[in-house]
C-alpha cells in the first residue's frame, strides 16, 4: 500500500481543483507515477507528480502528458486545461484590474494595446513561445514580437500579426472585427490625454500609465551620446605636442642643482685633501725617480675642487621646433 499523497494546501481554488482532479484521475488507473511517467516516455515521474501538487500551476505539456498515461482523451483534457487558465488568473492577479474590451469601440493605439494584454492575461499569460507555436503563423509573428505586444512597448505591424497573436491567445472569432479595429488604429493620431477612468495620474504623458509602463505603441527614440575617451595626461597627439612635452622634460633636468655650502663645501675639501693625502706617499717615491711626482697631489685637490665648483653650476637647455640642443 503506498503512502497518502500530502493535503492540498493552495489558496487557488482553480488550482486545488486541478490537483485534486489529477489524483482522482490517476487513482481510478491505479498505477504510480513511475509507471504513469513510463507509460507516456516524456515526462519525469516528478514532475507529473509536482503537477497533481497543488503546489505551483503545471505547464500544459505536463497536463497533457498526465491525461494521456491515464488514457485519457481530449474530453479529459480539456476541462483540464481551463482549469489551469483559472488558476493562472487567479495566481497572477493581473486581470480583474483591466477591463473587457469592446472591439467595436477601439478607436486609437491606445484602446488595442489595452485590449490585446487583455486578450493576453485572459488566456492565463501563457508564454511567448506557446503563443508563436499555437498561433498558426509562426514566421509571421516571433517570440520577441510576441513580448513587445504583451508589455505594450509596440503593435502588430499589420493585420497578419494582429490575428496571429489573437489566434495564439485562443481568440479565434469575430477577425472581421478585430481587422477593422486595426485600421481604425493605425490611422489614428495618439494626441488626446487619457481620461481618468483609466486611472492615469493627472499631468502624465499620453502615452504613460500610472505604473510607468508606455500605453501607446510607440515608444520614445533613444538618443544614445557616445562618451568622449580622454587621452592620457601630458600627452600630446600632434608633433608640437610631443615636442612640447620634451621641452618639459629638458626643463626638470636642467633646473639648478644647490651649491654645497656649509657644511657640504667642508666635506668637499675634506674629501681632496684625503684623496691628496692618499696619493703622497706614492708621490714621494715617484719623485725620487721623476720630478713629476712633485706636483701629484696638488694636482689631484685642485681637480678635486673644480669638479664640486662645476656640479653646482646651471646646465641650460633650448627647445625648439625640430631641433632640441644645449643653450648658450
Amino acid at each position: 500500500m503506498g503512502r497518502r499523497p500530502k493535503p492540498i494546501t493552495t489558496d487557488l481554488p482553480a488550482l486545488a481543483e486541478l490537483a485534486q482532479r489529477l489524483r482522482a484521475l490517476r487513482e481510478s488507473t491505479g498505477l504510480t507515477f513511475d509507471q504513469l511517467a513510463k507509460a507516456g516516455g516524456q515526462v519525469s515521474s516528478a514532475t507529473l507528480k509536482r503537477a497533481a501538487s497543488g503546489d505551483s500551476v503545471p505547464e500544459v505539456r505536463t497536463i497533457s502528458e498526465f491525461v494521456a498515461a491515464c488514457g485519457g482523451g481530449p474530453e479529459t483534457l480539456a476541462p483540464l486545461l481551463k482549469l489551469r487558465v483559472a488558476a493562472r488568473i487567479q495566481e497572477r492577479g493581473v486581470l480583474k484590474s483591466l477591463r473587457p474590451p469592446r472591439i467595436d469601440l477601439i478607436g486609437d493605439r491606445r484602446d488595442l494595446s489595452i485590449a490585446l494584454e487583455y486578450v493576453y492575461e485572459a488566456a492565463g499569460a501563457p508564454s511567448y513561445r506557446e503563443i508563436r507555436d499555437r498561433s498558426g503563423d509562426p514566421f509571421g509573428l516571433s517570440v520577441s514580437t510576441v513580448g513587445r505586444i504583451v508589455t505594450r512597448q509596440s503593435l502588430p505591424v499589420d493585420e497578419r500579426q494582429l490575428l496571429a497573436f489573437l489566434h495564439g491567445c485562443g481568440v479565434h472569432d469575430h477577425d472581421a472585427a478585430w481587422r477593422t479595429a486595426w485600421e481604425k488604429a493605425s490611422r489614428a493620431v495618439d494626441i488626446a490625454p487619457p481620461d481618468n477612468r483609466s486611472g492615469a495620474r493627472p499631468g502624465a504623458r499620453p502615452d504613460a500609465r500610472s505604473d510607468g509602463r508606455p500605453e501607446s505603441g510607440t515608444q520614445a527614440p533613444v538618443i544614445v551620446v557616445p562618451r568622449a575617451t580622454p587621452a592620457p595626461q601630458g600627452y600630446g597627439t600632434s608633433g608640437t605636442g610631443r615636442i612640447q612635452k620634451l621641452g618639459r622634460r629638458f626643463s626638470e633636468l636642467s633646473r639648478t642643482k644647490p651649491r654645497a655650502t656649509g657644511a657640504g663645501r667642508v666635506g668637499t675639501y675634506a674629501a681632496a685633501a684625503a684623496a691628496g693625502a692618499a696619493v703622497y706617499p706614492v708621490a714621494m717615491v715617484v719623485a725620487t725617480v721623476s720630478p713629476v711626482g712633485v706636483v701629484l697631489p696638488l694636482a689631484l685637490g685642485a681637480a678635486a675642487l673644480v669638479s664640486s665648483r662645476t656640479s653646482s653650476k646651471t646646465v641650460s637647455w633650448e627647445v625648439r621646433v625640430g631641433t632640441v640642443g644645449p643653450g648658450r
